[in-house]
């Protein structure tokens, strides 16, 4: 009988790593991250429109040159590509905190649409 996987999550140092970069480190590396695996999750106008007024909300630069990560940030990127997709929203929730109360209204708004449509016998 062979062992499980554990779940992939942010060890210490990845957090450190997320809280110490500017709005536009974290934008260009965990945004395009978050917005593949929310559009491979549900491409809908509406999950779109969210994400868009999420990055609105917190005037984060999206659309310009795409970073490329540093030496110490490849485990990190790594990491963030390969975590589960509930995992990783919490990840970026966590961060988006600092954007204020309206930011979290439609992450959670983003979320409760993403539950709705995964698993429509809740509604």
């Amino acid at each position: 009988m062979g062992h499980t996987k554990r779940p992939i999550h942010l060890d210490k140092r990845h957090r450190e790593q997320l809280r110490n970069m500017t709005k536009e480190e974290w934008a260009g590396l965990v945004l395009p991250i978050l917005q593949r695996r929310l559009e491979a999750s549900d491409n809908s106008t509406e999950s779109r429109e969210m994400f868009a007024s999420i990055v609105t909300q917190c005037d984060i630069p999206i659309g310009s040159a795409p970073v490329i990560p540093q030496r110490s940030q490849r485990m990190l990127v790594l990491t963030l590509r390969s975590m589960s997709f509930k995992a990783l929203i919490s990840a970026v929730r966590s961060s988006l905190a600092q954007c204020g109360d309206q930011v979290e209204a439609t992450f959670d708004a983003l979320l409760h649409h993403l539950r709705m449509r995964t698993m429509p016998s809740l509604q």
